[in-house]
């Protein structure tokens, strides 16, 4: 699913990514979701729903999905659409550009302390919750 290879980069990033402060932490996430936003926004409330309620499970995910599909499949195929681009030019864009921003910055802390104060972060956000259930898919599958 092209949503994985999205889930890749984005983990690319924050892997990359040396914070040191709490605001760090908050801006990388904002600037996650933001990026995001131009993905996450074209899935319908149900969509969302099932990437939220499923909370980085893939098989409940593909499950849901699949149900989803079945039941509604004009919806659901416009969904599917919408997740096969998840790794459109202007996504991947604003991701190096994400890349480039938080290169300097530097923290102690492991790859995966970094991304649970992320993630921490995108949860406390109004309008984050599908990109932390993406978030938490990617760390899943790793």
């Amino acid at each position: 699913m092209k949503t994985t290879l999205l889930l890749s980069s984005l983990l690319l990033i924050l892997f990359s990514c040396n914070l040191s402060t709490d605001q760090d932490f908050k801006d990388i996430a904002k600037d996650t979701c933001d990026c995001m936003s131009m993905f996450t926004d074209e899935l319908s409330d149900e969509m969302k729903t099932i990437l939220i309620e499923t909370e980085g499970d893939e098989a409940a995910f593909d499950e849901a999905f699949t149900k989803y599909v079945d039941e509604y499949p004009a919806e659901g195929m416009k969904d599917a659409l919408a997740l096969s681009g998840a790794d459109s030019p202007e996504i991947m864009e604003c991701i190096e550009g994400l890349e480039k921003k938080y290169d300097n910055v530097y923290t102690t802390l492991s790859e995966n302390e970094i991304l649970e104060k992320v993630l921490a972060e995108l949860d406390k956000m109004d309008d984050c919750g599908v990109t932390a259930a993406i978030m938490k898919m990617g760390m899943a599958a790793q």
